[in-house]
């Protein structure tokens, strides 16, 4: 990152980041920046000898959500890696088919949009339900429509930017 920082920061081409990661830096002197991040990630990796190694090491667990969970948890020493990148990089491994898992809720501890439109969706806009509670009642509705806790989440982000006028998501 340091030998490449000039090329990084060029100001006559378009860089950055989207939309989650808005504050991030491509500053390899930045304590938060994509340096610190891929370093603390090896590291973490490393921790377990490889990626098979972290595999083979949650792969006790019964279920595909107490895996989720436990890698969820696990993953709170890379650097900058919140709520939605811990949730969104599991996801990715799982669609990928590199990891069975799943989560087992929306994880709305500690969000910002999910448990903001969670809130509009069940108790409306004024409300400061926790996110335990809607969380209690995400699950149940997952029971009865079968719909998984990453749609769930993904739907109720997406719809609180704009629940008055449909918006068409677009990669």
């Amino acid at each position: 990152m340091a030998e490449s920082q000039e090329q990084l920061l060029r100001r006559d081409q378009p860089r950055g980041f989207g939309n989650h990661r808005k504050y991030s830096s491509l500053s390899h002197e930045s304590h938060r920046g994509t340096a610190a991040v891929f370093e603390s990630y090896v590291e973490w990796i490393m921790s377990y000898g490889s990626h098979g190694g972290l595999i083979a090491h949650f792969a006790h667990l019964s279920s595909a959500e107490e895996r989720f969970d436990a890698l969820y948890r696990e993953m709170k020493v890379v650097t900058d890696f919140g709520r939605i990148a811990k949730f969104d990089y599991l996801m990715t491994l799982s669609r990928l088919n590199f990891l069975d898992v799943r989560p087992g809720c929306a994880y709305l501890q500690g969000a910002t949009g999910p448990l903001q439109g969670a809130r509009l969706l069940i108790t409306g806009p004024d409300s400061s339900t926790g996110a335990r509670d809607l969380e209690k009642i995400l699950g149940a509705f997952s029971q009865v429509t079968q719909t998984s806790f990453d749609v769930i989440e993904d739907a109720i982000c997406n719809w609180q930017k704009s629940p008055a006028k449909f918006k068409k998501f677009v990669l």
